[in-house]
């Protein structure tokens, strides 16, 4: 691993602007705010280069969860000022023992304590988040689903989502040894494992039959991009979206608000109950979805949208 210097990074942003007008990035580092307190100030230097900068520029990028504390409050306000505008941060749990299936270093505390710090910055936090693994429990699905609950998550992927499991990776070896791999996996087919509780078992294959086929999900996804772009037009450009904030905010709350009222079932895995009240769930979520894309349709009429969007 070699990191680059801030005044590297910072001519490689300009020259692209120059040559291509962009002005959104996305930095595909796994994890940005490497190595340590060498890191942080590489980052501190790389956001008073942007400050600096005349044009203003919107970035997304990867961090770890436990890298973090309440003393980083002041890099993170100023990350904030620079541009950044979305982090991805790799919460996968709100179980510590699932935490530990995963080799993650960071607990549910440092989860809970990352997503605080960005979001009082107003940096919006993007969650990955696997529910499920093949050794889910009641806990587990209980701790998670409280997590996300509590966390006011709007994301249907993240109550259903479960691990893709991939050559020599920690679990495939661990799955192997416990005989959870079934003889349809490969690497085209990282869900063919076993789960080692029954009453989970019987949970995925509901989830499998009548949940994660749904409409829904593709939408959940539409949103999910178009929250990109509402986010990045709002940091190169403020309070271009003041008109649609509150419907926007509102959207969430009631996405939110669904998923926390259906998925409770997770207290008690009642499979019966959450069958029964499916059909509803469903088309209760696509009314929301439906409000959605009226907003969405709206938004993208506006001319000053349209005019921000042809010069990008």
């Amino acid at each position: 691993w070699q990191g680059r210097d801030a005044l590297d990074i910072f001519a490689e942003i300009v020259a692209i602007y120059k040559q291509f007008n962009i002005r959104c990035f996305q930095i595909c580092d796994g994890s940005f705010e490497d190595p340590g307190i060498i890191g942080n100030k590489r980052i501190e230097e790389l956001c008073n280069l942007l400050i600096a900068y005349p044009v203003s520029f919107s970035f997304r990028c990867f961090f770890r969860a436990e890298t973090f504390s309440k003393e980083d409050h002041e890099l993170i306000s100023l990350m904030r000022k620079a541009g950044f505008s979305i982090v991805y941060l790799g919460i996968e749990s709100g179980c510590d023992a699932d935490l530990k299936v995963y080799h993650k270093r960071a607990t549910v505390h440092d989860n809970v304590n990352a997503i605080k710090i960005f979001q009082s910055s107003n940096i919006t936090v993007l969650i990955g988040f696997i529910f499920f693994n093949p050794y889910s429990n009641e806990k587990s699905v209980k701790d998670n689903y409280h997590f996300l609950r509590e966390n006011k998550c709007f994301r249907i992927l993240h109550y259903i989502n479960k691990i893709e499991v991939y050559y020599c990776t920690e679990i495939h070896k661990k799955l192997k040894n416990d005989n959870l791999l079934t003889s349809e996996f490969d690497y085209l087919h990282p869900y063919s494992y076993k789960f080692n509780n029954e009453k989970i078992s019987e949970l995925n294959e509901f989830l499998d039959r009548e949940i994660r086929q749904s409409p829904i999900i593709a939408l959940d996804m539409k949103l999910y991009e178009f929250l990109h772009l509402y986010t990045e037009l709002e940091t190169i450009s403020p309070n271009i979206n003041n008109e649609f904030d509150q419907e926007f905010s509102a959207i969430k709350d009631a996405l939110s608000s669904e998923l926390e009222k259906y998925f409770s079932f997770y207290d008690d895995l009642d499979i019966t109950r959450a069958r029964h009240q499916k059909d509803e769930f469903i088309a209760r979520m696509l009314h929301i979805y439906q409000r959605f894309e009226t907003m969405k349709f709206r938004y993208l009429k506006k001319s000053y949208i349209r005019e921000l969007l042809g010069i990008l």
